[in-house]
């Protein structure tokens, strides 16, 4: 099982009363609306895509997001991250792409990381959406530091504590 773990450990009621933090709230409001669309297409949890984002992306602030508009990392050689017009060009080419891996997850964070990490590249017949793509994110982990999957899972859960104090801000709520 993986264990929710996000690099902030504070509940959802510190995190209300404390109030979101800027880096936080200009994320959702870069990222909701187009996780909300993908995550509508493809039958998945907005929140799962927003956690996969804020991981790949430190909330908003990595370089590639920035220079990139790529908040979701992909890096089709696995080392040269990809450039878009848009942010809002990311997210649609990450749903052409990856949308049929996770297609009808629900909110099940297990099953959504299990399947961005599988390997389609050696299967024989069909796969969902015909995709023969690698693992999602296939960079080794260095022994001291925890595995991708553990990663996404905690900061989906950080995700989730986080968007419910951003959508009860009425200047905010999408």
């Amino acid at each position: 099982m993986l264990d929710p773990i996000d690099g902030d450990s504070a509940t959802g009621d510190q995190i209300a009363e404390a109030g979101l933090e800027p880096k936080y709230a200009e994320f959702f409001a870069a990222n909701y609306p187009h996780a909300a669309r993908i995550g509508a297409k493809y039958a998945v949890d907005p929140t799962l895509l927003l956690g996969l984002a804020a991981h790949e992306s430190g909330y908003g602030t990595s370089d590639d997001t920035r220079e990139q508009n790529n908040p979701l990392g992909m890096r089709p050689d696995g080392h040269t991250p990809t450039a878009f017009p848009s942010i809002e060009a990311a997210w649609q080419a990450w749903g052409r792409e990856f949308g049929p891996r996770v297609l009808g997850v629900g909110s099940d964070a297990r099953m959504f990381v299990d399947r961005l990490q599988e390997d389609h590249r050696t299967l024989y017949g069909p796969t969902r959406g015909g995709d023969y793509r690698g693992p999602y994110n296939s960079e080794p982990v260095p022994p001291d530091q925890r595995d991708w999957k553990t990663n996404v899972a905690g900061t989906i859960a950080g995700v989730r504590r986080r968007l419910r104090v951003w959508q009860n801000d009425s200047d905010n709520a999408p």
